[in-house]
């Protein structure tokens, strides 16, 4: 149950971490301009980017926001 508490916290952190990654450290690499302070921070943000998956509750996501049906619209 708490998880579910912390599916907007996940998703914001999995945003974000997803977002830099391409952003920053992408262009860096295939410029060949990563140093290795940048390169600590690639490793830490991608480990990052692939926990935050696991930490999903992806049952409650797809039976949530996924299956379960909207509200008509007025």
């Amino acid at each position: 149950m708490q998880s579910e508490a912390m599916l907007p916290l996940l998703i914001y952190e999995l945003t974000w971490k997803a977002m830099w990654m391409l952003s920053v450290a992408l262009p860096l690499w295939l410029s060949q301009r990563m140093d290795s302070e940048i390169a600590e921070n690639v490793f830490a943000i991608g480990l990052g980017v692939v926990l935050c998956p696991l930490a999903i509750p992806w049952g409650y996501v797809f039976t949530n926001y996924v299956r379960k049906a909207g509200d008509r619209w007025k």
